[in-house]
């Protein structure tokens, strides 16, 4: 069956493709008229310029400002991300109805198990005119294997040359968009394809097209390199994402080229993956509220088989084939390949979202390829790994209990908070249109309001649209149009207006349109986007699992999301039986490969990461991007905040300040503060007074100890902890001191962070202190803070014995420096203050401050 956000995992689709599509489809502006009702005479010339455009007229008189809002989003892929003005947030009134004229809804209840009468998609619907370059004499597509004459920079990964290598023919983006929208005409933007292996085990077989499109810095004397862009879903388009960044403004705008990439299968990139119609999708949404078990197994079948069948067809490559290669495991093979083909080292890059899950597993199979990588709207890495995400439970334990609950219902109880939040501001209404649920100030009667208009859904028998052919809306769709709202607050006050319009008039054109953006439903057409194929393609081959259907579990868990997220449960039926229980399949079912997502697990002595977590983010919630930062050893900046991500390039706040100097310096700075004493949450979710923004670091901390001490002229080993794997570190030494080793005092860390300096200690040295200090070498591209310092307290003058004798230190003798050490303080800039240690081993005095410790020999009257 099709995915039901509140059933199954919603989308993590990120925030600037996600949002500047909603902020085009729903701009009031674009929408309503400003008295919000058109005149007979302006209803009929907007149908007439429609007509005379050609397309089909898609909403009656009356609501003609949808039509434009829908056609805007889907005829135009992205707008800039920018946050609207107040005067272009104010909400039009609802066109007033008669709610006897929608008593009972006339639309037909659509069958979505009459497969027959469900009319297939074309066999070139969104395949994008810049495919024709793959296009044979003989009608289909052959991708080939990459251009040569390319430069590889960085690591390469040995067999794989020939990509790495690649050439990247970039040129004119017009014809890369598969809805051809003319935002990609612009001359400043470069396309080109990338081209990587299907099956990377079979570099030599079948070939993928990688989407990618570039908006080159603005200030390209001073670039720094190229972010990697990917809006997340699975499914979203990076290309599109980029496009939506051209005008935006900012240190990452000026100094960075922006390369958003289309994943395998996704949009732009060739093959896609391409599952059920348009006109099935059109049907399952509307009819599927009252079938049984059964019925809905033989849909979910349906759907995988048109999944096998369509993807990959006229691009001589199967369906299972190119399914069962889909995964992140691949997508993050495809992204070093792109950092290699556009020169860059070391990887940057932006991900939002599921597009966070790239950026981890990139982290996992390419940790020393990494330069900064920015994690916004965190899925928990963990989700795969039960037993270790146990070990994190201090960051969640606030939320979920003790309960396990599973990654589905962890999501769902995400957005009940955010609903919670809803609830709230509405009280207040919104914009001077007054709370839909009622005037009460108890969110307790506003949500029992709000139960008793959406569990009237139930069946599709009493909303309909306002379209030339009303569609009947399902409690189904109702609930999808809900969350879309859920991911972010500027689409609360039109949740509003469609609570105002179904509650008072039984029309449902507002939460349509709602689900129908969710969805990616061209409303002027009715067909559909395939990133909902890709969704749910691309989840079941990373996280899908064999397991045993089980009635009871299935009902147990439907109950357990009702109870977590009572804003989704369906009601009672008028014997007061419990709907939405039947006991479906899993959606990942009939997919043949499943699962072959990598089990998360702790990453050490990494780089530095930057996640974002937003503090009532509805898809992925608050503590997941805690969590992540704990097991990677990462920062995390926590964003005051009601919707699903926090980083818009070009807003100019404290998440974006704090972001750009990340991108620019690899330092996430901890003073700047954004709004102050704003209710936020700390480490463990526990709701406080505080920061709009705060960043708080789970990095190691970077230590100096000596591994082994000699007397003076002798040979120390230093030891180096804390440090960033296979990065090259060099020890700063005091006059007099030189390094052992002919390498020199530059040595590279270890992959746990370690690296080890042999030191040879100072003859003559006099009593005063001596500094050491850590540092990535120069040329390092890494966290310039990971740095340690400690300063040697020389309590003595150089020994003025003969070298060979050595003499016993008295006990009282060792009492007085042991109050010397124990009284003095030092500050560790790696890990703040550490009381001088103190050593006497074999008749040797050995005095240290931080870490380093050295060794002198005591003369009789000392």
């Amino acid at each position: 069956m099709q995915k039901s956000p509140y059933g199954k995992r919603a989308k993590c689709l990120g925030a600037v493709a996600f949002l500047s599509l909603t902020l085009s489809a729903l701009n009031p502006a674009a929408a309503f008229a400003e008295s919000g009702v058109a005149t007979e005479e302006e209803n009929k010339q907007q149908l007439e310029q429609q007509v005379s455009a050609g397309g089909d007229v898609a909403y009656a008189p009356g609501a003609e400002g949808f039509v434009a809002a829908a056609r805007e989003l889907l005829q135009k892929d992205t707008v800039q991300q920018q946050v609207p003005s107040e005067e272009e947030e104010q909400d039009a009134p609802v066109t007033e109805q008669n709610p006897a004229e929608f008593t009972e809804a006339q639309a037909e209840v659509p069958n979505p198990l009459d497969f027959a009468s469900q009319k297939p998609d074309p066999d070139s619907f969104l395949i994008p005119q810049a495919a024709e370059r793959y296009k044979t004499t003989a009608g289909d597509y052959k991708i080939g294997q990459p251009l040569s004459g390319g430069k590889a920079n960085g690591a390469v990964v040995s067999g794989l040359e020939s990509y790495y290598d690649q050439l990247v023919n970039w040129g004119s983006c017009k014809g890369f968009s598969p809805t051809n929208d003319s935002s990609f005409d612009n001359a400043a933007l470069q396309c080109g394809y990338l081209i990587v292996p299907v099956n990377y085990s079979n570099p030599t077989g079948p070939t993928a097209a990688i989407a990618l499109l570039k908006v080159p810095a603005k200030k390209p004397d001073e670039k720094i390199g190229t972010v990697f862009v990917d809006p997340g879903g699975p499914g979203g388009s990076g290309v599109s994402t980029a496009v939506a960044m051209f005008d935006a403004t900012g240190e990452l705008r000026d100094r960075f080229d922006i390369v958003g990439f289309d994943p395998r299968g996704v949009a732009a990139s060739l093959p896609m993956i391409r599952c059920k119609s348009s006109a099935a999708f059109d049907a399952q949404r509307g009819g599927s509220d009252e079938l049984k078990a059964a019925d809905l197994d033989k849909i979910l079948k349906h759907n995988t088989e048109e999944c096998y069948k369509n993807t990959g067809k006229g691009f001589n490559v199967s369906g299972e084939t190119f399914i069962n290669n889909v995964g992140t495991t691949n997508v993050v093979k495809d992204l070093d390949i792109a950092r290699s083909a556009v020169g860059d080292k070391k990887l940057s890059y932006l991900g939002y979202s599921y597009g966070t899950s790239i950026g981890y597993h990139y982290a996992k199979q390419f940790p020393d390829n990494i330069r900064a990588l920015v994690l916004d709207g965190v899925v928990n890495p963990l989700q795969n790994n039960p037993e270790l995400e146990k070990k994190y439970s201090e960051y969640t334990k606030n939320v979920v209990g003790d309960q396990n609950l599973s990654s589905e219902l962890t999501q769902i109880q995400g957005f009940q908070a955010t609903f919670e939040q809803f609830l709230k501001a509405c009280v207040k209404g919104f914009n001077n249109r007054p709370c839909a649920l009622g005037t009460s100030t108890d969110t307790k009667v506003l949500f029992a309001e709000y139960q008793k208009i959406v569990q009237k859904a139930w069946g599709a028998k009493t909303y309909q649209t306002k379209e030339a052919k009303p569609r009947a809306v399902s409690f189904n769709d109702t609930i999808t149009g809900v969350i879309l709202a859920m991911y972010g607050e500027h689409l609360w006050s039109y949740l509003n207006i469609a609570l105002q319009q179904l509650k008072e008039s039984n029309d449902g054109s507002t939460i349509m349109l709602l689900a129908d953006t969710y969805y990616s439903r061209n409303p002027s057409t009715g067909l559909y986007g395939y990133d909902d194929s890709a969704f749910q393609t691309i989840w079941c081959n990373d996280n899908g699992q064999d397991i045993k259907h089980d009635d009871a579990k299935v009902i147990a868990e439907a109950k357990k999301r009702y109870e977590l997220a009572p804003f989704t449960d369906p009601g009672r039926d008028a014997s007061g039986k419990q709907r939405g229980l039947e006991p479906a399949a899993d959606w990942c079912t009939y997919y043949k490969v499943k699962d072959t997502l990598p089990q998360g697990e702790e990453l050490k002595a990494m780089p530095n990461i930057l996640y974002i977590s937003t503090t009532y983010d509805s898809a992925t919630p608050y503590q997941d991007g805690i969590v992540a930062a704990a097991v990677t050893g990462a920062t995390v900046l926590s964003a005051v905040g009601n919707s699903h991500t926090s980083y818009y390039p070009g807003t100019g706040d404290c998440v974006e300040e704090i972001t750009n100097r990340y991108f620019v310096d690899l330092i996430a700075p901890t003073d700047i503060t954004g709004a102050t004493d704003v209710d936020t949450k700390d480490i463990y979710s526990r709701v406080v007074k505080g920061n709009q923004c705060r960043v708080d670091s789970f990095r190691a901390v970077p230590k100096l100890t000596v591994k082994e001490v000699q007397p003076a002229g002798g040979v120390a080993e230093v030891l180096a902890t804390g440090l960033v794997r296979n990065t090259a570190y060099t020890l700063a030494l005091p006059e007099g001191y030189v390094a052992a080793e002919e390498g020199g005092n530059t040595v590279v860390a270890d992959v746990n962070g370690v690296a080890i300096f042999r030191v040879k200690l100072a003859e003559g040295s006099k009593r005063g202190a001596a500094e050491f200090k850590v540092a990535p070498a120069e040329g390092e591209i890494t966290d310039p803070l990971v740095t340690a310092t400690a300063t040697l307290e020389l309590f003595t003058d150089a020994p003025v014995v003969a070298p060979d004798v050595t003499v016993p230190v008295s006990s009282e003798k060792k009492d007085d420096v042991a109050k010397i050490a124990k009284d003095k303080k030092l500050v560790n800039t790696g890990g703040g203050d550490i009381a001088l240690p103190l050593l006497i081993a074999g008749g040797l005095l050995v005095v240290g401050a931080g870490s380093v410790l050295v060794a002198r020999r005591r003369s009789a009257k000392a």
